[in-house]
């Protein structure tokens, strides 16, 4: 906390002030609905403001989810909304949230991980946030656009559903798709609410409403969905989401064979495997920036909460940490520990299933 600019937690009354402020330092108007749709996934309880003469002048939130790594799921602390305003910029009230977070997250024995999307890549790194994934920014020209000849799109139909419809389908496609996606992370009601918020800044440019396209097998089981929009003539692709390959190959022949467009675009995996699957690779183009930031806040729970074999390397340039962490295998147990001084970077490598934290 700075004493010039005190933090604190915001009260319910507060969250339409904080949220102005959030919207203005974006450029952004607050409006009826603009911030609502976040509004309902944040947790007031988590959402820290920095005051100056009793305005809000910056603030942060949290929100908890549970991430997949390899082997296992750790719960997550999402930093989102990071907002200091323009007139108080470089007083070190960006400085003093990132230390109250992580403080406060350690300190509570709360989430082990802190993530977040940056909006600019050079802020974040001297909090010890470090880039997680990538995101691969996908145009595609849908004229030139058509899968390989015998491509397997299996024996599966696509039906468009209502909001009401599809809802619960999407859902059970997704929890399956997740657990085995490094990277995801779980989606409960509240933040199903908030992707599939359909107005507003989701419509500028002259979006249509959100279209929802569920893949299903001969037998009634649901294997993929797509969720998309029209704005003009390019198709605006927001989710894919597949349990087989085949179901995904013909979730993208649907998109690709779409009347009246001529263009798409959607931003996947770096690793996407749709380019394989055109006949033309060069009729998709990819642009690849960084996505998620993450930072460990308890390193030793973090690292611990990962089974196999991992090697994680970090630089920490304004806390000291002592860790130690063991796996257990067939071979043995394997014991790794960390102790160092101010911007000592710390390596570990650690093999063998069976985690055990001490």
């Amino acid at each position: 906390m700075t004493s010039t600019y005190p933090l604190r937690v915001i009260t319910a009354a507060e969250l339409d002030a904080w949220a102005r402020m959030v919207t203005t330092t974006y450029g952004q108007d607050w409006t009826e609905g603009g911030l609502r749709n976040a509004a309902a996934s944040i947790e007031p309880g988590r959402t820290l403001a920095a005051f100056d003469d009793g305005r809000i002048v910056g603030g942060a939130s949290v929100y908890g989810r549970v991430m997949t790594v390899p082997g296992a799921s750790v719960p997550v602390a999402g930093i989102t909304l990071v907002a200091v305003l323009p007139t108080h910029r470089r007083r070190g009230i960006l400085t003093a949230m990132m230390r109250e977070q992580l403080t406060g997250l350690y300190e509570s024995g709360g989430e082990p991980v802190a993530a977040l999307n940056a909006a600019e890549a050079t802020i974040y790194g001297r909090f010890g946030y470090g880039v997680a994934s990538h995101v691969a920014e996908i145009q595609g020209d849908k004229r030139f656009m058509a899968l390989r000849p015998g491509t397997d799109v299996g024996d599966g139909a696509i039906r468009l559903l209502d909001r009401a419809e599809a809802l619960p389908l999407l859902e059970k496609v997704y929890d399956v798709a997740r657990r085995d996606g490094a990277g995801w992370v779980d989606r409960s009601e509240r933040f199903w609410r908030a992707r599939l918020a359909d107005g507003g800044r989701a419509r500028e440019g002259g979006g249509t409403a959100l279209r929802f396209a569920v893949h299903t097998e001969p037998g009634g089981e649901v294997t993929g969905y797509v969720l998309y929009r029209s704005q003009g003539t390019v198709v605006r692709v927001v989710e894919v989401v597949a349990a087989t390959r085949q179901a995904y190959a013909a979730l993208w022949r649907f998109l690709i064979d779409l009347d009246a467009h001529t263009g798409l675009s959607y931003d996947g995996a770096v690793d996407e495997p749709l380019k394989q699957l055109l006949a033309d690779p060069r009729a998709a183009h990819t642009t690849v920036v960084d996505n998620l930031w993450v930072r460990l806040a308890d390193v030793p729970r973090a690292l611990c909460a990962r089974r196999g074999r991992f090697a994680p390397a970090a630089t920490r340039p304004r806390w000291t940490w002592c860790w130690r962490c063991r796996t257990r295998s067939a071979r043995g147990t394997r014991a790794a520990t960390g102790c160092g001084p101010a911007g000592m970077r710390s390596r570990v490598n650690v093999r063998g299933p069976g985690p055990i934290c001490g």
